[in-house]
């Protein structure tokens, strides 16, 4: 993560360098992007690692633009994890964010900070069986303890956003390409931990089996602490008019 806002740090470096070694004046600068009068309403849609996308963005002055940004994807697939023996545990993806974006732009060039309403989550579902069991603790626990385990992972519902771009300031009609590739703060991801116990086990047994997971929620979110930061790239076409 520390690598990947580093290089995001230079390539943003780069291109104030480039834009400032042009030697232009605002008025120059500005000029070079109108091409028909005043800036245009854009209207796009995008895909990347924040799911499928659509943007919607109006000028605000010369230099400007207030963009809304809407993401969405479901999915699934299976996984191993250090957290489970279990072979055939689903992990399903819900990404869903919407953004408001204020873009400042540099000839094409454009720099991003915003917020987004952050709806991801990421839900494990793991049903083990009598020789393959998850792990709570440190300790495994197989079908004859648990008929269901459901870990879910969310995170703060406002993340703040930075980014920088290309496209979106463009003042002819037509089709055109764009480009995000940003960070968004999310925070510490959070954990809830569901368990269906086997109906056989006695109190005591779920008390110890509850307490167990109370701790192994714990292990998990220490482990999940360094992931503070989502990465955002997305990349797609919108139309001016």
């Amino acid at each position: 993560m520390k690598k990947i806002m580093l290089n995001m740090g230079i390539f943003l470096l780069f291109c104030i360098y480039a834009t400032v070694a042009q030697g232009a004046t605002p008025e120059e600068i500005n000029q070079a992007v109108i091409e028909e009068g005043e800036s245009n309403f854009n209207i796009g849609i995008k895909a990347g690692t924040l799911g499928m996308g659509i943007d919607m963005s109006v000028p605000m002055g010369e230099w400007f633009s207030l963009r809304v940004n809407a993401n969405g994807l479901n999915y699934q697939d299976t996984y191993n994890s250090k957290y489970s023996y279990v072979l055939d545990a689903q992990r399903k993806y819900k990404l869903q964010t919407v953004g408001l974006l204020l873009d400042y732009h540099l000839l094409q060039l454009r720099l991003t900070g915003g917020v987004y309403y952050n709806k991801n989550q990421i839900i494990d579902i793991t049903r083990p069986t009598e020789d393959k069991g998850v792990v709570l603790n440190g300790m495994i626990f197989d079908a004859s303890s648990i008929g269901e385990l459901k870990s879910t992972i969310s995170f703060n519902k406002v993340s703040p956003y930075v980014g920088v771009g290309w496209g979106n300031n463009v003042n002819s009609d037509g089709w055109h390409f764009t480009l995000d590739v940003g960070l968004m703060y999310h925070g510490d991801p959070k954990i809830d931990l569901e368990i269906k116990s086997n109906s056989s086990l006695v109190q005591n047994a779920i008390e110890e089996l509850d307490a167990d997971a109370v701790i192994e929620k714990k292990i998990q979110e220490k482990d999940l602490s360094d992931y503070q930061f989502y990465p955002v790239v997305m990349m797609g076409i919108n139309y001016s008019f």
